[in-house]
Formats: C-alpha cells, sequence, structure tokens
C-alpha cells in the first residue's frame, strides 16, 4: 500500500512538475514574442515617418523587415500591421501562462480557445513563411522570431491540453499521445530544423557562399 502511494505521489509530482515547465516555456515565449512584434510595431511607425530611410531590422539584402511592410501580407486583417495583432496574441498569452504558473486554474473552453488561436498563428506563420521565401523573397528578423516562438508555445499548449485531459485523446491514440509527451523535445526541435533547412535551401544562392 505504502509504495503504490508512493508511486502515486510521485507520479503526481512529475506531471506537475512537466506541467510547470510547459507553463514556464510558454511565459519565455509569449515574452519574446511580445518584445518582437512590439519591436517590429517601433520599426513600422519608423517606416510610416522615414519612408526612404533604412530601418535598423534590414540587416542584408535578403533580411530585413523594410520589405514586407508596403505589401498587403504585412497587413492581412482590415489593412492592420499583422505586429499589432501580435502584440495583443502574446500579451494575451502570456496573462494566461503567468497565472496558471502561480497557480490559478482555468476552464477548459478558455484552453481550448487558447489552443485554436494558437493553431491559427500556426497556420499563419507558415502561410508567411512561404509568401517569405516565394513571393517576398525577404526574410524578417523579428517575423521569425515570432514563427519560433508561435511553434514553440502551441506545442507546450497542445501537451499541456493533453496532459490535463482538456483535448480528450481516444484510447487508440494513447501510446501516439504517451510518445509525443516523451519525445516534445525532439519534435519540437526537428520541426523548426525542418523549416530552418527550408529557408537555407530556398536562399542557398545567398547563404550557399557565406557558409561555404
Amino acid at each position: 500500500m505504502t509504495k503504490k502511494l508512493r508511486q502515486t505521489t510521485s507520479a503526481a509530482m512529475s506531471k506537475t512538475s512537466f506541467l510547470r515547465r510547459c507553463m514556464a516555456i510558454l511565459i519565455v515565449c509569449a515574452t519574446i514574442g511580445l518584445t518582437a512584434s512590439f519591436m517590429l510595431a517601433i520599426e513600422e511607425f519608423h517606416h510610416i515617418k522615414h519612408p526612404s530611410s533604412t530601418l535598423a531590422c534590414d540587416i542584408n539584402p535578403i533580411i530585413g523587415c523594410g520589405a514586407a511592410m508596403d505589401t498587403w501580407q504585412g497587413h492581412v486583417l482590415f489593412a492592420i500591421p499583422n505586429q499589432f495583432f501580435g502584440i495583443a496574441a502574446f500579451a494575451g498569452v502570456l496573462g494566461l501562462a503567468v497565472g496558471i504558473y502561480a497557480g490559478a486554474r482555468y476552464a477548459r473552453w478558455l484552453w481550448l480557445s487558447l489552443l485554436s488561436g494558437l493553431a491559427s498563428g500556426i497556420v499563419f506563420s507558415h502561410w508567411f513563411i512561404y509568401q517569405s521565401a516565394f513571393v517576398l523573397k525577404h526574410l524578417c528578423p523579428y517575423c521569425m522570431v515570432t514563427w519560433v516562438v508561435t511553434i514553440v508555445a502551441f506545442w507546450y499548449v497542445l501537451l499541456y491540453c493533453i496532459a490535463e485531459k482538456h483535448l480528450k485523446v481516444q484510447p487508440r491514440f494513447a501510446k501516439l499521445a504517451t510518445f509525443v509527451t516523451r519525445h516534445h523535445i525532439d519534435i519540437v526541435a526537428t520541426w523548426l530544423l525542418l523549416i530552418a533547412v527550408f529557408i537555407i535551401w530556398k536562399f542557398w544562392y545567398y547563404f550557399g557562399p557565406a557558409i561555404g
């Protein structure tokens, strides 16, 4: 009986530790995403005020944010710069993550709404990756930062929802859920690595000589 109680307690502590790590990661991602979005908003204001000037984020012919600011891809909804939606979204995620890390408990619908919102962010990020590579042919540095943190935030909110049973997993997918939880770092690292490889491949004409 004592052994079983110890095992149960150990499992509960392990789960709590994992959930707190998820929230800590979410806090870091939201903070970085909020900062990147805010910096991009500053660059947008500077570009509006001084249209012909070179922006601080314009690093080289490939990496720069100025090229996207005058395009519809940079103002997808209602002609509002994308970064303002990013500021609102990351601020909301940060508030939720800090609350849960401090011990707050939120309703299931809120977590599913957050997961849905981040899933939308994933779709938008990958769409913008495509637009950056094949249409704009430029890479916005602050945008790339938001791509990374959005992917990581989505992944760990997904894991959190699975662990807390906010997202119900069918019995036939139980082994898959266990696998992704156990190999969460490997999976998200592979995801990001594939994007990095794609970007290097697409812009090899520029990065190739630099890499040697």
